[in-house]
């Protein structure tokens, strides 16, 4: 939440989580933005289109709903701040709700190996109301989701990121290691 308060905006409010929740986060946030002059490249065919302003709102609006990655009811949360989804839209996140998993399980298993690298991943995505077709690829390994979700596969996959990052001690990197070997959860050969 700090740094949606500190790059996005205000968070002026919030959907907690149920009473049974182990975590103090929110479920969905609304946010006001920061009001920040839009970069409009001339070179990009979107400014230029009779919808630009009409675009350019629902890429950089006001008010923005975000939401948990794990949380499923993003339609209801995206309601219940007051937000109608226009017909033929549905309601889409803008990144990749596994790839983000992904990265913040290496984030884990790297601070388990020992890393004292600053490694952070998202706890919220920003919604957006998208035409439908725009949305065909979702949870595919298609285009810009696709790739980053393949990325973090394969990061995780061979698990080079706990080789850059273990201690200098060899036995004390097994010893980190064999609890997330013995799960699977890492590839430790060489």
């Amino acid at each position: 939440m700090d740094a949606i308060q500190r790059f996005v905006g205000e968070i002026v409010g919030r959907l907690p989580r149920s009473s049974t929740s182990a975590s103090t986060n929110a479920r969905a946030l609304l946010v006001h933005t920061y009001q920040r002059s839009v970069a409009k490249d001339p070179r990009v065919p979107l400014w230029h289109h009779g919808e630009a302003s009409a675009y350019e709102r629902r890429l950089f609006p006001d008010r923005q709903v975000w939401v948990d990655v794990d949380y499923t009811k993003y339609r209801w949360a995206s309601h219940e701040f007051g937000f109608e989804i226009p017909a033929g839209n549905v309601l889409d996140h803008i990144q990749n709700r596994a790839a983000i998993r992904l990265h913040r399980e290496i984030c884990d298993l790297a601070r388990l190996a020992g890393s004292e690298l600053d490694c952070r991943a998202h706890a919220y995505i920003r919604l957006c109301p998208v035409r439908s077709v725009v949305n065909t690829n979702a949870g595919v390994n298609q285009g810009g989701e696709g790739l980053e979700k393949e990325f973090w596969v394969g990061i995780r996959g061979i698990g080079l990121f706990v080789r850059w990052l273990v201690p200098a001690n060899e036995r004390a990197w097994k010893r980190r290691t064999r609890l997330l070997y013995d799960e699977g959860r890492v590839d430790t050969s060489p």
